[in-house]
């Protein structure tokens, strides 16, 4: 039964190969590394900005805002003159 020679991977066009691919494997982690680290920094730090609400609620206190404006109730004739400038964006809304 044949084995295989390992030596072949240490010279010659195959340990070109491998290490070509090692090279650009460890190209690809560094890429990646240099696109990721900062996102998440990113992310971690608008998290904790106090501009967190735009992302969404994290903490039940920033709730407070966001329903006292679900119970606000615009003036008729300010609706009627919202929805008359926004109706051409709202093409194909029904009728509620």
């Amino acid at each position: 039964m044949p084995l295989f020679d390992y030596s072949l991977l240490l010279t010659g066009k195959y340990h070109d190969m491998l290490v070509a691919g090692l090279l650009l494997s460890l190209q690809l982690l560094a890429a990646a590394l240099v696109l990721a680290l900062p996102i998440a920094l990113v992310v971690a730090l608008l998290r904790l900005s106090p501009f967190a609400p735009l992302l969404g609620a994290s903490r039940p206190d920033q709730l407070d805002a966001t329903l006292a404006a679900a119970e606000y109730k615009l003036d008729p004739a300010l609706k009627q003159k919202l929805d008359e400038l926004t109706a051409e964006y709202r093409k194909g809304d029904a009728p509620r």
